[in-house]
């Protein structure tokens, strides 16, 4: 349901208002004429550019994907880091003094193989919905690339993802295996051999 404001009339060329819309000038005079067989033309364009900006916007994404879909990727190790994993109070994505002490061991290692790069992933327990769990895995993943970062890690050897509550270690719903679930994890990446 359309909602018309302006002038009514018989004035040919009147401008009306579609709720929040810019003025429309009806031709016929009579505000419910946009109704009638402007509205839905209007309607028909919009999508027709709509599509028009999509594949565009895909053909573009395609073009610049072109170049790099055929290079291999980098192998990634669960191992190196797990004992440096970090651990969060509920609902909190603050770094505790051992926290900053694991990532500065994670750092030291980053400038001694300047080659490799890290994928920090952010993790969260059972609690709280899917939108705030992604939130609060990418908040941990972030504080923890920022520290990186501060302590003299280049910012472009970083990823980070959130995973929410979607991969548990521990899948009892007990507050020792929520704690264990309220982590973020590092990767090593390194690049691939020749």
């Amino acid at each position: 349901m359309h909602n018309y404001t302006g002038t009514t009339g018989s004035n040919m060329g009147a401008n009306h208002t579609i709720s929040g819309c810019e003025p429309a000038v009806c031709l016929s005079g009579n505000p419910r004429a946009l109704g009638g067989w402007l509205a839905p033309l209007m309607v028909g364009v919009m999508r027709e550019l709509l599509l028009i900006l999509v594949l565009l916007t895909t053909a573009a994404s395609a073009a610049e994907l072109e170049g790099t879909a055929c290079r291999p990727p980098w192998p990634r190790d669960r191992e190196c880091f797990k004992q440096q994993t970090i651990y969060f109070n509920t609902g909190s994505s603050v770094l505790r003094t051992e926290d900053i002490q694991n990532i500065a061991k994670v750092a030291d290692f980053l400038k001694a193989n300047p080659n490799a790069a890290l994928l920090i992933e952010g993790h969260c327990d059972d609690r709280g919905s899917e939108e705030h769990n992604r939130w609060l895995g990418d908040r941990r993943a972030r504080a923890v690339a920022k520290e990186l970062v501060r302590v003299g890690v280049a910012e472009d050897r970083i990823d980070t993802v959130t995973y929410g509550k979607d991969r548990p270690v521990a899948s009892e719903h007990s507050a020792g295996a929520r704690q264990k679930n309220r982590r973020v994890e590092f990767i090593l990446q390194t690049p691939p051999k020749p």
